[in-house]
């Protein structure tokens, strides 16, 4: 007999059945868990992480924000110190602080003592500082020129340290425009036989003066550098003379040295420019690369001498009132701009506008026996000539110059007329812008395997503006005063190289930029 199962008998399951549905069902869901949670965690800690760099890179973008535009330091940790602080003047004067908690690693911010919170998670929080030459390490907050900042943070689950530094180089501002410097007057001196009142050439101007004839010398020193410690960026030498003439054939030399032998001999030239009786003027030598690095303790202990050396006819009398030092704590930077327009005076000089721009190793060309002018005016800058900074050296350049044959009585003068005299004919040149550059700095350059450049000293003739320099006229002449020798002048490039100091506008910058 057969059993008929009918739907009734078929709806149940089986206890098997439902143990390995269940089983199943278990081990699906712990998976899905599983595979949550582990996506879950990785999400927090990539959470974590992102956290963690993001406030050490906001609290080393806040520091090195707010630096670039401080006025000085005035308070700063020990560069050992991985708990760190730093207080900064900003340019309304006010005072902020940062200081980094070691029990709660956390970065706060504001005046003393700051409150509010800037970063969490920085395990560290050092600063370096050092002088104007980068190297030397100080925390003497005057001193302090370049600021090194370096924070850290923990790498969740890794356990691996993370750091960020930032380098900034501050520029301290004068009068929120100018770089800062400082004039220090001598206050001793001595003399040899040809200087009459030496004693007049200390302090301030202030009217008397000292008188130096023929061959005359006279040492200025003594500057009093009381209460300044650490490195120099630049160093002038500035002189308040003039004469009771022009200077000739002479020749000054200004010479700077510790105590000790004379230093590098800083000519002015012959018949260089020295003011008349009543123009009296600053004249600027700079000596920075006298030594390998100026501090202030080689300032108080220079000596400038100054020469009146008698070579040829002349006898101008130098009256001096006055000699200091003035230091700026920037270093100058060295740049060339090139001539860029031909002008209008009637020239002896073929192709002179091969002498324009750049190098190109074409050349302008005279014979020897013509008074010419090669040139006139027109420097060619970038930017406004007002924002470059502050002037301390002017030097023309004639670039690949070379003679067919030696000058012998014959000379070259340089003249830089000014703006108004621009009518200047060129047999009577103006006599406090003519230079003749020795015979033996031209002879050394001749034939095509001596070109080389020529470079001639200007500071002197007056305290040089940006707009003084893009308003000067250049001439170049070639003046027969012996026999005429019938070679040819070539020149390629003629440019002015300018040594400035920069503005500080924004008080400091990077110092990878400089």
């Amino acid at each position: 007999m057969r059993v008929r199962h009918t739907a009734a008998t078929r709806r149940a399951m089986t206890l098997l059945e439902v143990l390995l549905a269940s089983t199943l069902m278990s081990v699906v869901s712990i998976s899905g868990a599983l595979a949550l949670r582990t996506s879950w965690q990785a999400r927090e800690i990539q959470d974590l992480r992102s956290d963690r760099l993001q406030h050490l890179s906001g609290v080393l973008s806040h520091i090195t924000r707010n630096l670039r535009k401080s006025r000085g330091i005035v308070e700063v940790s020990d560069a050992t110190d991985s708990s760190g602080y730093l207080a900064i003047t900003l340019p309304d004067d006010s005072v902020v602080k940062w200081e980094h908690g070691n029990a709660d690693l956390e970065v706060r911010y504001g005046p003393d003592p700051p409150t509010d919170l800037l970063g969490m998670g920085i395990d560290s929080l050092t600063f370096e500082c050092f002088e104007i030459d980068g190297v030397t390490p100080t925390t003497v907050p005057a001193d302090i020129r370049m600021i090194r900042t370096a924070a850290s943070v923990t790498i969740p689950v890794q356990g691996a340290p993370f750091a960020l530094t930032s380098t900034v180089w501050l520029r301290i501002q004068k009068d929120d425009l100018a770089p800062k410097y400082i004039d220090f007057y001598a206050t001793l001196s001595s003399t040899a036989p040809g200087w009459a009142d030496h004693t007049n050439l200390r302090e301030p101007p202030d009217g008397l003066v000292s008188r130096g004839s023929e061959g005359g010398h006279v040492e200025a020193f003594g500057f009093d550098t009381t209460g300044h410690t650490g490195s120099v960026g630049t160093v002038l030498i500035g002189l308040y003379l003039r004469t009771t003439g022009l200077m000739g054939a002479d020749i000054l030399d200004v010479q700077t040295h510790r105590s000790g032998p004379p230093g590098p001999v800083h000519s002015f030239g012959q018949h260089s420019l020295l003011r008349y009786e009543n123009n009296p003027d600053w004249f600027w030598v700079d000596v920075t690369d006298d030594f390998a690095g100026w501090t202030f303790e080689d300032l108080a202990d220079a000596h400038v001498e100054l020469d009146n050396r008698d070579v040829g006819p002349g006898g101008a009398t130098i009256n001096v009132d006055s000699v200091k030092v003035r230091t700026f704590e920037a270093a100058p930077i060295t740049q060339t701009f090139w001539l860029t327009a031909e002008g209008t005076w009637n020239s002896e000089w073929r192709d002179r506008w091969r002498a324009l721009g750049a190098p190109d190793g074409q050349h302008a060309r005279s014979r020897l026996t013509f008074n010419n002018d090669v040139d006139r005016q027109a420097y060619f800058h970038t930017g406004s000539w007002q924002d470059a900074g502050t002037i301390v050296r002017v030097r023309l350049q004639m670039v690949n110059f070379f003679l067919d044959a030696p000058f012998v009585d014959d000379q070259f003068q340089v003249r830089f007329p000014l703006p108004t005299e621009s009518s200047e004919p060129n047999d009577t040149p103006v006599p406090n812008t003519a230079y003749s550059i020795p015979l033996s700095v031209l002879n050394a350059h001749v034939g095509v395997a001596n070109q080389g450049t020529v470079i001639e000293d200007f500071t002197y003739l007056q305290d040089w503006t940006w707009p003084d320099l893009n308003s000067r006229y250049v001439r170049l002449y070639g003046t027969a005063v012996g026999t005429p020798d019938g070679g040819d002048i070539k020149v390629d490039a003629v440019g002015v190289e300018v040594r400035y100091v920069p503005p500080t506008q924004a008080a400091v910058v990077l110092w990878e930029e400089l």
